[in-house]
């Protein structure tokens, strides 16, 4: 897996230069910024979703709750689930999908890890 410092080391710079390429927190040289992004596309670098998380406490996933019963099949689930998607890529999310029956435990599971920023609730109930 291909690191910021062999970023660095290709581009000939820090690695908190590419890290302020990466973010856009400070100004940096035409030449210099050229050089780290063509590392990157060279080295195919991506970076890592829990440092972006722990840098921007954001994660830019949200989770959608389907609870599902095993063998039950609802076709409105898979159209929503697809809707979403669509509506969360336009956004710059990605989808996280729960499918535990009794959604509240996986809920708060991604609610406490930090794995999601918003979540979508299908199939509530009044009782919910």
């Amino acid at each position: 897996m291909v690191t910021i410092k062999d970023v660095a080391r290709r581009a000939g710079v820090a690695p908190s230069t590419v890290s302020y390429v990466l973010s856009g927190s400070r100004k940096i040289s035409g030449s210099t910024r050229t050089a780290v992004q063509e590392a990157i596309a060279e080295l195919g670098y991506h970076p890592r979703a829990s440092a972006r998380t722990l840098r921007s406490s954001r994660s830019n996933v949200i989770a959608l709750a389907v609870p599902r019963v095993p063998g039950d099949y609802r076709a409105v689930d898979g159209r929503f689930a697809i809707d979403i998607s669509d509506a969360a890529r336009s956004h710059g999310y990605d989808l996280l999908i729960l499918t535990e029956q009794d959604g509240v435990g996986a809920l708060r599971r991604a609610a406490r890890s930090g794995l999601a920023d918003a979540a979508v609730l299908m199939a509530v109930e009044e009782a919910d």
